[in-house]
């Protein structure tokens, strides 16, 4: 009886083990490579729409380390990529928006359709820094409104 109950605890702790090291890994993967995002507004239309939901890209600009600056760049931003950044204007919020034009420290970040949105949020000009990363897939799209499931656009590469 005894040997049962020592195999059933090495089993259990087997799985919990690999439960753990999965939960590491799937962790490790949405702080440091790629992160889910919500779109809510139409400001992006017809390229994003309120209620897609993307992966952004963290590692292109830099990984970001807790307490750290960012460190190992792989590509430096370029017009036309969609990125996910924080505003000076907002520290705790996330935006996305487009690349319009770039210079040594600095983005400028513009809407694709600014008349769904504030003239004063049209453009925005953020350190590179600020930037966490590019949008690279629509991996869902529900509209709001209909309350239906947009198949058409599941995995449109924003690349």
């Amino acid at each position: 009886m005894k040997k049962q109950t020592v195999r059933a605890r090495k089993y259990y702790r087997s799985y919990v083990e690999i439960l753990f090291v999965i939960l590491f890994i799937g962790l490790t993967l949405r702080w440091f490579v790629v992160t889910p995002y919500k779109i809510s507004g139409d400001t992006m239309s017809p390229t994003l729409l309120a209620g897609d939901y993307v992966f952004v890209w963290k590692l292109p600009y830099g990984l970001r380390i807790p307490f750290v600056s960012k460190i190992g760049r792989l590509q430096k931003p370029r017009i036309g990529d969609i990125v996910l950044f924080s505003s000076s204007r907002d520290p705790g919020s996330l935006f996305i928006k487009r690349i319009r034009g770039i210079s040594e420290k600095e983005v400028i970040l513009t809407v694709d359709n600014p008349n769904l949105s504030d003239s004063s949020q049209n453009q925005d000009i953020v350190p590179i820094e600020n930037i966490e990363g590019k949008v690279v897939v629509v991996w869902l799209s529900y509209d709001i409104q209909t309350r239906k499931i947009r198949w058409e656009r599941f995995f449109l590469k924003h690349l």
